[in-house]
């Protein structure tokens, strides 16, 4: 093997190694987008988890405090995507408010017009009574979870009558939203999937 040799053959051991350090950079700059991916990801979930549990934490204790209003089904079947409109504030607005202008003073209510003022609470929020123009007002839960919906719903303690929901039965409140999922193709790259549906349940005992 003559000199000219031996310096093509070290020439090419130098670029096969440098074409090595490159693949392994490569990956380990995948893989570090991949882990900082999967962190944003896992806080947005830890995000919407926990407002997902304020809001459902929070109404489940103005029913508490509303017992009559439990007894007189007033929360249960309750669907905010079907039921509430936001830009309809309950006739009797149980606590005081502003309407952009003025506050308004809090008007006396029974416990079925409290049932609907804690339900427009839980889904469309305070601040979205300070508008002067009612049509502008926005879901609260819509705003915090993607797709965000709160259902009510009474087990029955008796089943044997004709009451649908007996009175000191237990409700559940599920808030549910969407949530981006992470996922693979059939060749194992790391992409975004279906947005999945993501829930809590609370129940709500007398």
């Amino acid at each position: 093997m003559n000199k000219f040799t031996k310096y093509i053959n070290i020439k090419g051991v130098t670029l096969i190694e440098v074409l090595v350090a490159i693949v392994i950079t490569s990956i380990g700059i995948l893989g570090f987008t991949s882990l900082q991916f999967l962190g944003l990801n896992s806080n947005q979930s830890a995000y919407s988890r926990s407002q997902a549990s304020f809001i459902a934490s929070d109404l489940s204790e103005r029913m508490r405090a509303n017992i009559d209003g439990m007894n007189a089904n007033a929360y249960a079947a309750f669907n905010s995507s079907t039921i509430i409109a936001c830009n309809a504030v309950p006739a009797n607005f149980c606590d005081e408010r502003n309407d952009g202008t003025a506050a308004i003073a809090a008007q006396a209510c029974d416990a079925t017009q409290r049932a609907a003022h804690d339900l427009f609470i839980a889904t469309c929020g305070y601040s979205s009574n300070e508008y002067a123009d009612d049509s502008v007002k926005t879901s609260l839960i819509s705003d915090l979870l993607p797709n965000g919906n709160i259902v009510v719903a009474c087990i029955d303690s008796v089943t044997t009558d004709a009451d649908a929901c007996t009175d000191f039965s237990d409700h559940t409140i599920t808030v549910s939203w969407s949530e981006s999922n992470e996922g693979a193709d059939a060749n194992g790259n790391l992409q975004m999937a279906a947005p999945a549906a993501k829930s809590v349940v609370y129940r709500v005992r007398l």
